[in-house]
């Protein structure tokens, strides 16, 4: 090579390198200022909903009335099933007697028990000592043989018996019976289950005893006394009725006098419920 083409060479290769940066180098772009739109917040505004307070209504309370509780069978009550007549009177209540009201047809005695037998029909057939004679048209008792408690008198023919309510309807209504509906008066006074209720006796006893308590009638029949009393006070007990103060005296001094220990069976309870 020449001195001259080398040279030029040279002066090329010098040119090139001083071109390269300015050929290579990148251009700085200004950055771009995107504008921030500002979105305006509506506020909105809050509605305050008015608490309406509801009246509390307070609603009157029925006071519903309690039946007075059934006698507790006192808890002195023997193996065989009987109580101490004491202890039976100790759980009666005493009260004066109602007055006014009575009326004995409220009670519905006698009442038909079907075929022809009503009450009355129904106590000498039960009590009768030999099987009572009835009527073959029906159920009338015609004959038969009957023990009077209350005179120690045995009788043949049923004209010269009553059926006798040891508690009278009358002493029943003044002792309680004056509240009681329809069906549990007339439940009281054809109460042929228990025989306490009902018996037959003499037609002259019963009008003697009429509708008198204890304080007033005791049966002539010595021997019968403490029986009669102990039925008293067990029906009196069974259907929740109440003594005065007289009755309830004589009776419990009956009991601790000649009858002291007089005992009695015990009773199921009243077939109509207090209401």
């Amino acid at each position: 090579m020449t001195a001259r083409a080398a040279a030029l060479l040279a002066c090329c290769t010098a040119a090139l390198v001083a071109c390269g940066p300015a050929q290579t180098s990148s251009l700085t772009m200004p950055a771009a200022t995107i504008p921030v739109t500002t979105i305006p917040v509506t506020t909105i505004p809050v509605t305050t909903i008015p608490v309406t307070t509801i009246p509390v209504t307070t609603m009157p309370v029925t006071t519903l009335p309690i039946a007075t509780a059934p006698v507790t069978v006192p808890a002195t009550a023997a193996p065989d099933g009987t109580v101490l007549a004491l202890d039976v009177l100790g759980g009666i209540e005493q009260a004066k007697e109602h007055r006014g009201g009575y009326d004995r047809d409220l009670f519905g005695y006698p009442a038909s028990f079907g075929g022809g037998c009503d009450t009355r029909a129904m106590v000498l057939q039960r009590d009768s000592l030999s099987p009572a004679q009835i009527d073959a048209a029906g159920c009338t008792v015609v004959a038969g043989d009957w023990y009077s408690v209350y005179d120690g008198v045995t009788y043949d023919q049923p004209s010269e018996l009553e059926i006798d309510h040891v508690v009278a309807l009358k002493e029943a209504w003044d002792s309680g019976a004056w509240q009681w509906n329809i069906a549990r008066l007339e439940a009281f006074a054809n109460d042929i289950d228990d025989v306490r209720s009902l018996r037959a006796v003499s037609s002259h006893t019963n009008r003697s005893k009429s509708d008198k308590d204890p304080s007033n009638w005791l049966p002539p029949n010595a021997d019968d006394v403490c029986r009669y009393v102990g039925d008293w006070v067990t029906i009196k007990a069974r259907w929740q009725l109440s003594m005065d103060t007289s009755e309830y005296g004589r009776i419990r001094n009956v009991l601790r006098g000649p009858c002291a220990g007089w005992r009695v069976a015990t009773w199921d309870a009243a077939p109509v419920p207090l209401d």
